[in-house]
């Protein structure tokens, strides 16, 4: 007796699940000799087609299948999947939405169609097929995936964090959602939190945009001979990658390996000479160099390979003062238009108007300038997780915890640790003194925390740190200085000059009896405005919001009050902004004597001393001193109120 129809299907389906497309085929094949209107043979034999490469018979049998029963879920579903692995994507999420129209619970075919959708660009559509099917699969772990995916690339990166961390509580070798995890958290300047995903990106992932990724969150670290490593392994992965290249280069810069660094940097150049990436990158580079001329030009060859390139109009920006008939203008405001109204690329249109309202500052349109800069931070404010309350705790408990000034380390090591708000003139100050030949521009250095947080395996509380006994200070202290010094040239003095320092004043007296702290201060209107004008690359989350400014900054005032009281003259010289802008060479030569050296003439020509500038004073430090800075509040005073200084 012959095998029936479906005998001879139930065999193909053994055959077909065992691998064996072949035999699965004959099968089909001979279902279909019997019963020429087998709407499953159909559909299965065009399945094996498609599993077997023939896309062109697989389409026509699939097709066939339809015809005859126009609600069969499965087949639009797989003729979905051929299309989609033909690059036919617009056809493949017809046939999804054709599959969820015969069965709206069909979890595979949301989550194909959000996939799908995400790959179109159609973000929002994405994001609603993908929580269908979660909501009939709440564990179909490609669905959380492209989840992730549309919500981190509509800006939503909060919610692409929960996405992703829901899929690796579930499948933690997942590498790609380790990868965008991480990204999405470095994105929201989390870099602490986003180090153990990318971590495990790097160890799951066999490319080399993982160890991209971990580079520049230990640059973000400060863990630049980590970060080395990690760009190293990208270039060994894929040695004709410019993007690894350009992260080698960063990293060497870090660790002031200026030489391999630039060997870095032409590599990526040469692989990818048309890339406004590469070109943005390199122009940032020479920027922080003093080289402005090959800066601006990088940045019009970046423009010129992409017109909407929002980190080179950043650039440009930066680079030159606006007048009112500039070009530019119109370029700008149109960019920034068309970024909001994509409502997505929503780090590109921040980058925008910050750029715009410092266009807008440059030619006196204040009111406008203003209004430009509320969107922006609070655009920039709505992506990062600040508690303002728990920094006016903490300065509050640094005083307390430091109601006197002790010396307990070896006065023998002498840094200048240069502190205070940022946008105070900080680096003016330090380009002043980096200036001297005694004297060696450390930047802003992340050592201090990092040698405290290795010490207590997190941020310390202030009791901690005013607990630290004789012996383990001065240990802390050797560490800090084999740091500081490492790129310094035998015999300098060096400079730190990161601004927060200024929390660490007590404790820096006591690791360091021989150190000088240099603070800087500014009129405390134009510091504020200057910080929200400014999108830092990193921290300084309470400046996106006057009212959190407003209250930082006077809890800084009073921690800075509270160390004037108690530490020794010798420790702490304070310098005004506009006294140095009123008279350079009398607070130049204050400085130099509060340091213990010969005056030297070179600390009056510090825009032309050749060292790296990595902070947003990078093209003011460049010129010569000018005024126009002083009282730069006066025509948004009456936006600055919510500060209340």
């Amino acid at each position: 007796m012959s095998a029936t129809p479906d005998q001879l299907l139930d065999a193909g389906l053994a055959h077909h699940r065992a691998g064996d497309l072949a035999a699965a085929a004959r099968c089909y094949g001979q279902v279909l000799q019997r019963a020429d209107r087998h709407v499953e043979a159909w559909h299965l034999l065009g399945l094996v087609h498609a599993q077997s490469g023939d896309h062109a018979n697989a389409l026509v049998l699939i097709n066939r299948a339809l015809a005859l029963d126009p609600r069969h879920a499965e087949a639009h579903y797989n003729l979905g999947n051929l299309h989609r692995q033909m690059g036919d994507l617009v056809q493949a999420a017809a046939c999804y939405r054709c599959a969820i129209n015969a069965d709206a619970t069909s979890a595979k075919a949301w989550s194909n169609l959000g996939a799908t959708l995400r790959t179109l660009g159609d973000t929002a559509g994405a994001i609603e097929a993908c929580r269908h099917a979660l909501a009939i699969d709440p564990g179909r772990i490609e669905a959380q995936y492209n989840l992730g995916c549309a919500l981190q690339h509509a800006d939503r990166l909060e919610d692409a964090v929960a996405a992703y961390r829901a899929l690796l509580a579930h499948k933690p070798r997942h590498g790609d959602a380790q990868a965008n995890l991480g990204l999405a958290l470095m994105r929201l300047d989390r870099p602490r939190e986003a180090l153990p995903a990318l971590e495990a990106a790097a160890r799951l992932s066999p490319g080399a945009e993982a160890h991209i990724a971990l580079s520049s969150c230990l640059i973000a670290l400060g863990a630049f001979a980590a970060a080395q490593a990690a760009a190293e392994t990208a270039t060994r992965i894929a040695p004709a990658d410019a993007a690894a290249w350009l992260q080698l280069g960063h990293a060497l810069r870090e660790l002031g390996q200026n030489d391999a660094a630039s060997t870095a940097y032409a590599r990526a150049q040469a692989l990818a000479p048309h890339s406004a990436d590469v070109a943005v990158a390199l122009a940032i580079w020479r920027q922080e160099d003093g080289a402005r001329d090959t800066a601006t030009h990088l940045v019009e060859q970046a423009l010129a390979h992409d017109p909407d390139h929002a980190g080179a109009w950043s650039l440009r920006a930066g680079l030159k003062q606006f007048v009112p008939d500039d070009p530019d203008l119109a370029a700008i405001a149109a960019l920034a238009t068309r970024l909001a109204d994509r409502h997505e690329r929503g780090e590109d249109l921040i980058t925008i108007e910050f750029a715009w309202a410092k266009v807008l500052m440059d030619i006196g349109a204040a009111d406008d300038a203003f209004a430009v800069l509320s969107r922006a931070n609070a655009r920039h404010r709505a992506r990062i997780v600040y508690d303002p309350g728990r920094d006016l705790t903490e300065m509050a408990a640094i005083a307390q915890a430091f109601p006197t000034a002790q010396a307990m380390g070896d006065p023998a090591l002498r840094p200048i640790f240069i502190v205070g708000m940022p946008r105070s003139g900080t680096t003016l100050v330090e380009q002043i003194l980096g200036s001297h030949p005694a004297i060696h521009g450390g930047g802003e250095l992340k050592h201090l925390d990092l040698v405290l947080m290795e010490q207590f395996g997190g941020r310390p509380e202030p009791r901690d740190l005013a607990a630290l006994d004789a012996a383990t200070l001065q240990r802390l202290a050797q560490a800090y200085r084999a740091r500081a010094t490492a790129d310094a040239p035998t015999g300098r003095r060096v400079t730190d000059k990161m601004p927060s320092n200024f929390r660490h004043a007590g404790l820096i007296h006591r690791m360091f009896p021989g150190a000088l702290i240099v603070h800087c201060r500014r009129a405390p209107l134009d510091t504020c405005l200057s910080i929200y004008a400014t999108r830092f690359a990193q921290g300084q989350h309470y400046g996106y919001d006057l009212g959190e400014l407003g209250a930082y900054y006077r809890a800084y005032r009073d921690l800075m009050a509270h160390w004037r009281a108690i530490l020794p003259a010798s420790a702490l010289i304070e310098v005004d902004y506009e006294a140095v802008v009123d008279d350079l060479e009398g607070q130049a030569r204050r400085l130099i004597a509060a340091c213990g050296l010969p005056w030297d003439a070179a600390c009056l020509a510090f825009h032309r001393t050749a060292r790296p500038v990595r902070t947003a004073s990078v093209n003011q430090v460049r010129q010569p001193l000018y005024a126009t800075s002083v009282e730069r509040w006066r025509p948004y005073a009456h936006h600055l109120a919510p500060l209340g200084l």
